[in-house]
C-alpha cells in the first residue's frame, strides 16, 4: 500500500562567526532511526500506560525528565504494525530523498543493507560501524554522494563503559577540501551520573576525531542524549523538582572544543 508522510523542516545555514559565507555548501541530514529490536509497540496495552497528568498536557513530551522510567523501557504508545521495519523503511527513505542531502548520518541502524541497496540507486555509498556487544546488531552509519566526496579512510571507535561507538569517515571533497564526518550515539539516561558518563564518552570521541582530522573540518552527526541547559527531574507527584537537577555538560564541552551547533540558538 502507498505510504504518505510529510514533515516540514527548516534548513539552517551554519556559518561560524567571523567567517564569510563563501565556499562549497554541504547539506547534512542527521537521524536516529530507532533500531528494529528496540521498536516495541503496545498493542492492546495502551490503557494501562495512562501517565501522570502533567505529561498529558500540550507540548509535555520532551520537557519532563524522570529519574527512572515510568514504564517498560523501549515500549512505545503505538501499535506494533506502525513500527514494523517494512513500513518505517519506506518512510525513512522517502524523508531522506525529499531533503536531498549530501551527507547522511544515522544511528540505531540494524538493517544497513536495506538502506545501502536503496541509496546506492541515488548515487550514495555508505559505511556501517556496529555498536559493541555480542547480541547487538545496530550501529552508526555515514552515507555520502559519490560525485561530491572521495573516501580516504575510516574507523569505528569504542567509546568505553558500554556498547556505544563512533564511526569516523575521512573524505576529500570534489573541491579538494579534506573533511571528517562522525556519526555517533551517546549513552542515554536522565541523571547526573549518566551526563558525567557522556562527558567521558565525548572526551574519548574528541581524541579520536583529533587524531584523524587534525586541523581539517569536522561534521558531527550525533544522538547526544543530552540537553543544552541544566534541567530538573520530575517524579510522578512533583513536576521539575529543584532538588533533582542535572547539570548540562556534554553540549558545553563540545562548544568549548570549537563545535558550532546547527540549532544555533537552540
Amino acid at each position: 500500500s502507498h505510504l504518505s508522510f510529510s514533515m516540514e523542516r527548516e534548513w539552517r545555514h551554519v556559518v561560524p562567526s567571523g567567517t564569510a559565507a563563501a565556499g562549497p555548501k554541504i547539506r547534512v541530514l542527521q537521524y536516529n532511526i530507532l533500531a528494529e529490536d528496540l521498536a516495541k509497540g503496545s498493542d492492546g496495552d495502551i490503557a494501562k500506560f495512562d501517565s501522570v497528568a502533567h505529561l498529558r498536557q500540550p507540548h509535555a513530551a520532551g520537557v519532563h525528565y524522570y529519574r527512572t522510567p515510568l514504564y517498560e523501557c523501549y515500549k512505545f504508545r503505538t501499535n506494533q504494525a506502525s513500527l514494523a521495519w517494512a513500513r518505517r523503511k519506506a518512510l525513512i527513505l522517502a524523508e531522506i530523498r525529499r531533503h536531498a542531502p549530501d551527507i547522511i548520518c544515522l544511528q540505531e541502524v540494524d538493517n544497513f543493507h536495506d538502506l545501502k541497496t536503496e541509496l546506492e540507486l541515488d548515487g550514495f555509498s555508505g559505511l556501517f560501524g556496529r555498536s559493541r556487544g555480542k547480541r547487538i546488531r545496530h550501529g552508526n552509519v555515514v552515507f555520502w554522494r559519490n560525485l561530491d566526496f572521495r573516501l580516504q579512510e575510516h574507523k569505528c571507535v569504542h567509546l568505553g563503559e558500554n556498547i556505544m561507538t563512533a564511526l569516523l569517515v575521512k573524505f576529500i571533497s570534489k573541491d579538494g577540501v579534506p573533511l571528517v564526518v562522525c556519526s555517533t550515539h551517546l549513552k542515554a539516561g536522565m541523571t547526573q551520573e549518566f551526563e558525567d558518563l557522556r562527558v567521558r564518552q565525548v572526551t574519548m570521541l574528541q581524541s579520536a576525531i583529533s587524531q584523524l582530522a587534525g586541523t581539517d573540518a569536522v561534521i558531527l552527526g550525533a544522538d547526544l542524549n543530552a540537553h543544552y541547559a541544566n534541567y530538573s527531574l520530575c517524579t510522578p507527584t512533583t513536576c521539575c523538582n529543584p532538588s533533582l537537577q542535572v547539570t548540562a555538560k556534554v553540549i558545553p564541552c563540545l562548544e568549548t572544543a570549537g563545535f558550532t551547533n546547527a540549532y544555533d540558538d537552540y
